[in-house]
């Protein structure tokens, strides 16, 4: 139906109220139709094992999109995530197999979509106002030293939630090429907003030039030619939010943006303990990285460690199929717990920087900006609060009296069929009309699932 559009296939138009579709772990290796332009189309959310889809049928269906500017999301989970991933009783190792972090994130995730789709619209975050952060939120420039460099940072937190007796989770924020500026300062405040000590590292140092654009080639390619020195600023860092009494040092996370993102992966490909010279904490729990720049290399993926969860945002138009699919091959070579995103159509670099204005390089971006930050903040809330915290399956014996429920004879291209019905009555009536969602069934036809 995403190939198609509302009106793109021969014999049957689907209404243009049909605004989104989610699917969940979708079997692509048997195909689908061609994609076909000059309609509208549904947008479309695609949930996928790492190990069930390939690599070459998910760049094929990202190009196949973009092909038709189709508004889309792709989302790959792993380790080791097969078929099936949602359904409760699928127990065939390495075939068909149910998994608890993939059904909850891709549950989450969909509800999100839904949300979008029939309440608040594309909602991204907005840019905020640092001259206006309430009295609530201690913020200062912090001097450390990181990898023996002198450098500044940027910390903010609520001191009303976040002290010595009531300690916080911390974020560190790693800097995009351009060092960091207000705009790392922006997204702390947002991460502090959420209840976290947040930390925007300053990686290249107080000496550093980073005034035009050549001091930051000059600065960026400095490090990410130099793993050593790179993960060394980032180790600072981290080292350095892990000295303050109001965090707890059991609950850490990091993002990063751009530079910042490849820095990021550089840490998940080594783990906790995985690079010479310096040993991450274990209480570095997890890591988002944004348009993060696969292009440039990233340090070999080393096991026998334990290591951070990887989220990886990326712009459709921004990494290539093939480095995403190289990320993919390596995360799973060392039983990485990931999860990479792309969005589309039309996603370049710098999606999340409101500022970003240069078409088809670098360009802003309002439904990635808004679907990786909640994504983003769902992640945390699952490393520091609830754990993986899929739906459970419900008891179909228990439906409370408020649900009407029935099965339902129908005709579909000149089949009879039975569905089955369920709605809230006190809440969906003839005055007050709710949206609908449509289930497809899976192959072994529609049951209790």
């Amino acid at each position: 139906v995403a190939m198609a559009g509302h009106t793109g296939f021969d014999g049957f138009d689907f209404p243009t109220g049909l605004l989104g579709m989610a699917s969940f772990h979708g079997g692509l290796s048997s195909g689908y139709v061609a994609p076909q332009s000059g309609t509208t189309r549904p947008k479309l959310l695609v949930h996928s094992g790492g190990q069930d889809d390939s690599n070459e049928d998910i760049s094929k269906l990202t190009d196949d999109l973009e092909s038709v500017s189709a508004t889309y999301e792709i989302v790959r989970y792993g380790p080791g995530v097969v078929h099936s991933f949602t359904e409760w009783d699928a127990n065939s190792p390495g075939q068909s197999m149910y998994d608890a972090m993939a059904d909850s994130r891709s549950w989450d995730a969909t509800v999100h979509f839904f949300e979008e789709l029939f309440t608040t619209g594309v909602s991204p975050p907005g840019k905020p106002d640092l001259a206006t952060v309430p009295s609530d939120y201690t913020h200062e420039v912090v001097p450390y030293v990181a990898d023996g460099v002198d450098c500044e940072g940027f910390v903010i937190y609520d001191h009303t939630k976040c002290s010595n007796e009531t300690q916080c989770p911390a974020v560190v924020i790693i800097q995009d090429w351009n060092g960091m500026n207000d705009y790392e300062k922006q997204r702390a405040y947002m991460l502090a907003q959420q209840g976290y000590v947040a930390f925007a590292a300053d990686i290249y140092g107080v000496d550093t030039p980073k005034e035009t654009m050549a001091d930051w080639i000059a600065a960026s390619g400095a490090h990410r030619n130099n793993a050593t020195k790179f993960m060394g600023k980032i180790h600072g860092a981290i080292s350095k939010v892990m000295e303050y009494d109001f965090v707890d040092t059991t609950k850490i996370a990091a993002i990063g943006y751009c530079f910042g993102g490849t820095g990021l992966i550089n840490v998940a490909m080594a783990g906790h303990t995985g690079f010479d010279g310096f040993d991450f904490p274990t209480g570095l729990l997890g890591m988002a990285s944004f348009h993060g720049g696969l292009s440039s290399g990233y340090v070999a993926p080393q096991s026998g460690t334990t290591r951070p969860k990887l989220l990886v945002h990326s712009g459709g138009q921004d990494d290539s199929n093939e480095d995403i699919s190289k990320l993919t091959d390596d995360l799973e070579s060392v039983s990485a717990t990931y999860e990479i995103v792309r969005y589309g159509p039309g996603v370049v670099h710098s999606f999340t920087e409101w500022d970003a204005n240069s078409p088809g390089q670098s360009m802003y971006d309002a439904m990635a900006d808004s679907r990786s930050w909640d994504a983003t903040v769902h992640f945390f809330e699952e490393l520091f609060t609830t754990g993986v915290s899929p739906p459970g399956k419900p008891d179909l014996a228990t439906v409370p009296s408020d649900y009407t429920h029935e099965v339902v004879p129908y005709v579909a291209d000149g089949v009879d069929c039975e569905g089955f019905v369920i709605y809230d009555h006190t809440k969906c009536s003839n005055e007050t009309q709710c949206p609908a969602v449509v289930i497809i069934q899976d192959w072994n036809g529609m049951n209790d699932y």
